[in-house]
């Protein structure tokens, strides 16, 4: 899909995506909340701790 933040943010609230993939970092807003999101293989552990690098951005 191809829109507006603010429209793709409405389908994410509306449940009608669970995945959003930027193109580029710049494209988000700047305003937007921080979060982790976690992708995983279907048959991957949930519970299973694992390391994670720092990957925060300057």
């Amino acid at each position: 899909m191809r829109a507006p933040w603010e429209t793709v943010e409405q389908t994410m609230i509306d449940g009608e995506v669970d995945v959003v993939v930027i193109a580029d970092f710049a494209h988000l807003p700047p305003d937007r909340s921080p979060r982790i999101e976690l992708a995983s293989s279907p048959d991957g552990d949930a519970d299973e701790d694992r390391m994670v690098p720092d990957t925060q951005l300057d």
